[in-house]
């Protein structure tokens, strides 16, 4: 994306935009997070961090999974997470019951 871009996103101007990314002003936090929405990412992977420091494998792609989903995928990767995670629940309380299991 081309600073002109990135600030007609934003509201800002270009020359801002590139004193950021040159390190010649800070960016500040509201700034920041209006960059992270055009950008679509966390504040954290804005910053280069990764979203959870001791992710295994399979949960960074079961998240990026999610993030390249259309809205209605989402929905049901939502639910079957969900749907997963009670079930742990009730098995480990047990009320299988709840959730079908016999």
């Amino acid at each position: 994306m081309r600073q002109e871009d990135l600030a007609d996103a934003i509201f800002s101007t270009p020359r801002i935009v590139g004193a950021w990314e040159r390190g010649e002003t800070s960016l500040p936090l509201e700034d920041a997070c209006s960059i992270a929405d055009v950008l679509e990412c966390t504040l954290d992977e804005l910053a280069g961090r990764e979203w959870v420091e001791n992710a295994t494998a399979e949960e960074t792609e079961l998240v990026n999974c999610y993030r390249e989903a259309p809205k209605a995928s989402k929905d049901l990767i939502l639910h079957t997470a969900r749907v997963g995670r009670n079930s742990g629940q009730a098995l480990n309380s047990g009320h299988t019951d709840a959730v079908g299991i016999a």
